[in-house]
């Protein structure tokens, strides 16, 4: 019975060495997993105070891509980086808030071309027509978004698009119905071009008309400008050859059967009108 109790005890004995055999090795390698945890985060933070300090990162040159209307020069002001900053610090997304604060600027991307170079390019706002908004002239673009009010310094050569605005609201419809009688008169090669149209005027009922700097007005209706355009060609043709002056002419294109040309005078009296049957 002694022998068994003596027994049962070295059993324990043996078992308590194992264990704090056990222990102390799973300390060892927690102590050496602690210590080399704790050396890799010092080179880190070592390595980091070197890459932000280091004079090889600082910004050197800002390159900047697709100015037209702006300047380079503009849209460094924008993104206000100094040369005194590491190019690792930067945070693209604020530059390009900051960029994008300009009304002209449509998009802009940044990118880092390491060791210390800069690239910020924008995609410019296309002026495509100018709009009267509360006693205003205001620009629009090809997507037809009023973007910016019209400043002296603006250098816009676009047509005056009126009769879209009414009551204090855009037509959008009206509006995307202008830009496609644009595009179609910007893709023409005669009379008239986009940079001979002065103003444009949209009736929600009787359609647009059209006016150039030589005083004339082609009354256009909605649609089918090939063909309306097409039979005016050889009423000009007509009233050259007539040496009609052309200053306060109205030239009706809507109707299908007839094209109706009708003189007025400076104070806008109507004339004697002639009809041309298509």
């Amino acid at each position: 019975m002694a022998r068994s109790i003596k027994a049962l005890v070295e059993i324990q004995k043996n078992r308590l060495k194992r264990r704090s055999g056990k222990i102390a090795t799973e300390i060892a390698k927690s102590f050496i997993l602690i210590m080399t945890t704790a050396l890799v985060a010092a080179v880190m933070v070592f390595l980091y105070n070197v890459l932000i300090t280091a004079p090889y990162f600082k910004v050197d040159r800002v390159t900047v891509r697709g100015c037209q209307r702006l300047t380079d020069q503009d849209v460094r002001d924008l993104a206000a980086v100094g040369h005194d900053q590491n190019i690792l610090l930067l945070k693209p997304r604020e530059i390009a808030k900051k960029v994008a604060n300009n009304s002209w600027v449509k998009t802009v991307s940044i990118g880092r071309e390491l060791p210390d170079g800069l690239v910020v390019e924008i995609v410019e706002r296309t002026p495509s027509a100018l709009m009267v908004i509360k006693g205003s002239l205001y620009v629009m673009d090809t997507t037809g978004e009023v973007f910016k009010k019209l400043e002296p310094q603006d250098d816009v050569q676009v047509p005056l698009l009126n009769g879209c605005h009414r009551n204090g609201k855009i037509d959008d419809a009206l509006v995307r119905k202008a830009l496609t009688l644009l595009e179609h008169v910007a893709s023409r090669g005669v009379f008239p071009m986009r940079e001979q149209v002065s103003e444009i005027y949209a009736d929600t009922r009787y359609g647009f008309s059209i006016f150039t700097n030589q005083g004339l007005c082609f009354q256009l209706g909605f649609g089918n400008y090939e063909k309306k355009f097409a039979r005016l060609t050889p009423v000009l043709r007509d009233l050259a050859k007539r040496r009609v002056d052309t200053a306060y002419l109205k030239i009706n294109l809507s109707d299908r059967d007839a094209v109706v040309v009708r003189q007025k005078d400076a104070i806008g009296r109507g004339g004697v009108g002639k009809g041309y049957s298509t």
